[in-house]
């Protein structure tokens, strides 16, 4: 996997862990940046709200999903 992509999957783990804490997502952006500004500054796509948004979407459709055929 080339480091671009490790980097978004990273993000999209992060927001995996703050959905299933029900976080919005004007909430995920700023813990997101948080994190890249206090702790993690190796990974840009932290701070890439476009990047953030797009990932959200598809955590939330993701989990919707898997709710959805496992009723």
């Amino acid at each position: 996997m080339g480091q671009v992509n490790k980097a978004i999957q990273e993000v999209k783990e992060e927001i995996e862990e703050l959905v299933e804490e029900q976080i919005d997502l004007d909430e995920v952006k700023v813990i997101l940046k948080n994190k890249y500004l206090f702790n993690d500054s190796s990974n840009p796509y932290l701070m890439d709200e476009k990047v953030i948004e797009d990932l959200y979407k598809e955590v939330l459709t993701e989990h919707e999903e898997y709710r959805w055929e496992h009723r």
